[in-house]
């Protein structure tokens, strides 16, 4: 049963797909879901499924190849787009098969034809004949094939062209005749005859010149028959052009879009000034200028002769049209040409794209004035060696894409981009402009591109960057700083509100400043590409809030972070795989090596402390007196050097306490009635209104001596233990240790209270002992006194 339903199912859904052997037009999609889904409940088995898929895919194969498309059936066809096609390539013919009226392009491509096939249909469109060995194309080989379009002989041995041999083809609109060699760039009046009666549109004539050779020139007589052309794309590449003559560029057709002259040995001439004249060049390719080829060892023995003379007819005088023309624009553009300062140059007004890279040419770009610029956007000058920006560049303000990479560029002067105001993209890569952007504190060079939005800045060997460098980029969204010796990154970056990708990658960055992390991290664009590969962070804890913000942050994305790496401080590296556990170990470290520096930092300030307040208490009188008489000469402007003068305003302090006050009183009164002595005491040569302090350090520094009336009383005041140790300061550092002390024992007994600290005072120093018990003592101790007052410091004696 199972049989007979299968064989039923299969029988409906061959009857469906097939009829009369041929697939119909329209197959239902329902009959195979439906058979997938027999198979899979088991209706039917997999080799019917098989089988149904198979003879489907044979008649398919087999509508679209056309296997009688060709004699000898040599060529493969098929049917593209309604239209058969013939692939006989690669099948080393040297004779072309007679091919079917139906087909409407061939392919003899790699093969060995010597001649061009005279046998192939009027049907023919399309025809690749590249890589064969055919020499000569002559006049009357297209009359088999007068609806050619499309017509590639590159890659041949074609050393001569007859003039007017594409003359039959009206519908001809690609010609290719590239990579023969010894054909010359001077057969081109030949190809170009009667081209203007074709529908030229793009004709390729590239290498038709020796690999090497004397240099060439392109004349006005070698495109004469190109003006009036339809022509959108000339290509002249690679056929050692040194020189294109003033006046040729004004015959090429008008209708030109695309101008490819790369590839050859070009210097600069006159013939810049006619680019103007070409109204509709869109796309100008310069490329490759001087390049060095280098051939294989086999290929030096090839034999190559482009040294003919071709002969032609008709062709030695231009038209007196075109010699009218040609004097016009030049009348326009010679006052132009030759300027002072500058060179003003005519772009094509259409122009949008400026290919020339890939240069041998050592420049250094000056001052130039550009006109008909307004759709000139796209400039690649990548590549060369132009070591020097100087400009500016005037009249470039639509420019959008600049390339200058990798040019051995050392300098650009802080004008060069003035004027490129809408600029979109700049890749200044692969150059050495380290020094030039370390000197632009000010940001003068990028100061003008406030719509720029890509700047590629990579591998210029650049140790350091100004925090304004970028200032004025305030639309930029990609910014490419890798390959650098960046040591650090804290530039002013808050204005870029629109940044999306940073590439620090391959710098010397341990670290990102906190700063520059706080504007990334709270940036308004949702998501921001960071690449920090190939850079030595550190593991330490210094950088623990740093490798936190990469394991952590939600609107940053680090571009290959796996393969990040980090080097701790015990020389070990780790790499970022496992970030979080990376962190984890780091904090555990970290939280050990935090307390034994609390720890230590604490012990360090207590021992700091002990020791200072030691310093300061052993040398707490000296401080005093010299905080106190720096005070007194800033108040009062006036110095008294004891080593210049051994005049004094007093010629004694007493310093004793009040309740010896009548006793030093009369001592005081006596002399200096009777010794006219000038002496000072507290109660009434102190300055009312101004700090015990200062009052007894003035007085000190202004007397003499300082006498010291030592009682029980004395040794017990405040302020008598402040006058004689302020009396001692003065000696030591005002007066060279200078004998100024001198001490009056008023009390028996008193030198055993006297304390120990100023014992090597009273046993160092002079001193009168004086307890007043009658008259003459009186006396005697009053002239003693005053004879010991009286004398200069350097004549006491005691």
């Amino acid at each position: 049963m199972t049989i007979i339903r299968e064989t039923h199912i299969f029988q409906r859904v061959y009857r469906a797909i097939y009829a009369n052997g041929k697939i119909k037009k329209k197959i239902s999609l329902k009959l195979f879901i439906k058979m997938a889904v027999y198979l899979l409940k088991g209706i039917i088995d997999t080799p019917v499924f098989l089988f149904i898929v198979y003879g489907t895919a044979t008649v398919l194969v087999d509508s679209l190849y056309d296997k009688n498309c060709s004699s000898g059936q040599i060529c493969v066809c098929f049917e593209v787009n309604g239209y058969i096609h013939a692939d006989c390539s690669d099948r080393h013919l040297r004779s072309a098969p007679t091919l079917s009226s139906k087909v409407v392009s061939a392919d003899f491509g790699h093969n060995k034809l010597h001649a061009y096939p005279t046998n192939l249909s009027p049907s023919i469109k399309f025809l690749n004949l590249t890589r064969n060995e055919i020499s000569t194309i002559t006049k009357d080989a297209f009359k088999s094939t007068p609806f050619l379009q499309n017509f590639t002989i590159s890659e041949n041995e074609v050393k001569f062209v007859e003039k007017g041999a594409f003359g039959y083809l009206i519908k001809l609109q690609h010609l290719d005749l590239s990579h023969n060699k010894e054909l010359t760039i001077s057969i081109l009046p030949n190809i170009s005859f009667n081209l203007e009666f074709t529908s030229i549109k793009v004709l390729r004539l590239e290498k038709l010149q020796c690999t090497y050779g004397i240099s060439t020139s392109l004349q006005r007589r070698h495109v004469q028959y190109l003006r009036n052309t339809s022509l959108l794309e000339l290509n002249i590449a690679s056929n050692r052009l040194n020189y294109i003559e003033f006046g040729l560029l004004l015959d090429l057709p008008k209708t030109l879009r695309i101008l490819n002259i790369g590839d050859n040995v070009l210097s600069f001439g006159w013939y810049l000034t006619n680019f103007g004249a070409l109204s509709n060049l869109q796309i100008l390719n310069a490329s490759f200028e001087s390049t060095f080829h280098l051939i294989a060892p086999h290929q030096f023995s090839f034999h190559c002769n482009d040294t003919k003379i071709v002969r032609e007819c008709n062709s030695n005088i231009l038209p007196e049209y075109r010699l009218s023309g040609y004097n016009s624009f030049k009348e326009k553009v010679a006052p132009l040409t030759n300027p002072k300062d500058n060179v003003t140059l005519y772009f094509p007004p259409i122009l949008h794209s400026l290919y020339f890279y890939d240069n041998m040419y050592k420049m250094i770009l000056g001052k130039f004035h550009f006109k008909n610029t307004g759709k000139f956007t796209h400039a690649h000058l990548q590549n060369n060696i132009i070591y020097r920006l100087e400009g500016p560049f005037i009249g470039l303000k639509n420019l959008r894409y600049v390339d200058l990479s990798n040019n051995f560029c050392g300098h650009i002067s802080k004008n060069f981009f003035t004027d490129f105001e809408n600029l979109l993209h700049l890749n200044l890569s692969n150059n050495i402009l380290g020094q030039t952007l370390e000197n632009d504190a000010d940001g003068f060079i990028f100061q003008n591109q406030n719509l720029l939005q890509m700047l590629d800045l990579a591998y210029n060997r650049i140790t350091f960057l100004p925090k304004n460098i970028f200032k004025g980029l305030v639309n930029l969204k990609n910014l490419n700083l890798s390959g650098n010796s960046l040591n650090h990154f804290d530039l002013s970056i808050k204005h870029m509100k629109i940044l999306s990708s940073l590439d620090l990658s391959f710098n010397r960055l341990t670290k990102i400043h906190s700063s520059t992390r706080g504007i990334l991290t709270f940036s308004s664009v949702n998501r921001i590409l960071i690449n920090l590969l190939g850079n030595p962070l550190q593991c330490s804890c210094e950088n623990i809030d740093f490798l936190s913000w990469i394991g952590s942050s939600k609107n940053i994305i680090f571009l290959d972070v796996n393969n990040y790496t980090c080097l701790f401080d015990n020389g070990t590296m780790q790499s970022f795989h496992d970030v979080i556990k990376l962190l984890k170990d780091l904090e555990k470290d970290c939280a050990s090596y935090t307390l034994l520096m609390i720890v230590t930092t604490s012990l360090i300030l207590v021992i700091l402390t002990i020791i200072l307040s030691r310093i300061v208490y052993r040398y707490r009188w000296r401080l005093r007196f010299m905080f106190y008489i720096a005070r007194a000469y800033r108040r009062s402007h006036q110095r008294q050097q004891v080593t210049h003068s051994h005049k004094y305003y007093f010629d004694a302090f007493i310093s004793y306490a009040e309740e010896n006050g009548k006793f030093v009183r009369d001592i005081v009164e006596y002399l200096e009635k009777e010794h006219k002595l000038r002496l000072c005491i507290h109660q009434r040569d102190f300055i009312p209104g101004t700090d015990i302090a200062d009052n007894i350090t003035n007085a000190i520094h202004n007397s003499q001596r300082t006498v010291c009336m030592l009682t029980s009383d004395y040794l017990g005041s405040y302020w008598c233990n402040y006058e004689m140790n302020m009396a001692r300061m003065e000696a030591i550092c005002a007066r060279n240790r200078s004998n100024v002390l001198f001490f009056i024992i008023c009390q028996k007994g008193i030198t055993k209270k006297i304390p120990l600290k100023w014992m090597d005072l009273i046993h160092g120093k002079s001193y009168l002992e004086f307890f007043g018990e009658n008259e003459n003592e009186v006396l005697a101790f009053r002239t003693k006194l005053a004879e010991t007052l009286q004398k200069p410091l350097c004549d006491e004696q005691f």
